[in-house]
């Protein structure tokens, strides 16, 4: 957890879309140096009993199946967002930042919601999955298509060693 991934942005539109919504719950896998800041944040906003810091993995497939949804929400550009691809492996909705290289998979209403990197977008897109479950299974099926048809580990491996060999 780091705050140019977006965190504190996730959080903040969370909180401004389900205040004291106790059903919606927001999940943060993961750790880094900004963490507990994160958690006092999410204290000083009131929205800490509905978020969940669940810490480090090496089996995100695991918390990817216990999701509804996934957002990235980097502010800052990212080449390659592999949680995204790995998300879409998931069958999960996506909202997304509007940055780096998320855009080349992400199109906004086709694959998943793409949002400017800022609270209002962010909130808008969240309450907007939340409250279509329609919606959430049609862009969930969209990512998935989409992955497996150019996405797959061996695809990536093959493309990346395209680009170095060229380099």
């Amino acid at each position: 957890m780091i705050s140019w991934k977006g965190v504190f942005l996730l959080l903040e539109a969370f909180a401004q879309v389900f205040p004291r919504e106790r059903k919606v719950k927001l999940v943060f896998v993961g750790d880094g140096p900004d963490k507990e800041r994160l958690i006092d944040t999410a204290k000083r906003i009131g929205v800490y009993p509905q978020v969940h810091f669940e810490g480090f993995t090496d089996e995100v497939e695991i918390w990817y199946k216990t999701f509804d949804a996934f957002v990235h929400a980097s502010i800052l550009p990212e080449p390659f967002a592999t949680t995204v691809i790995e998300a879409s492996f998931a069958h999960l909705p996506i909202v997304a930042t509007n940055t780096g290289g998320t855009p080349e998979f992400i199109e906004d209403e086709k694959n998943g919601l793409l949002v400017e990197p800022e609270k209002e977008s962010l909130a808008e897109a969240l309450g907007k999955l939340v409250n279509d479950a329609a919606l959430r299974e049609e862009l969930g099926e969209a990512a998935f298509q989409k992955a497996s048809s150019g996405y797959t580990e061996e695809k990536i491996t093959k493309e990346f060693e395209r680009v170095y060999e060229s380099v």
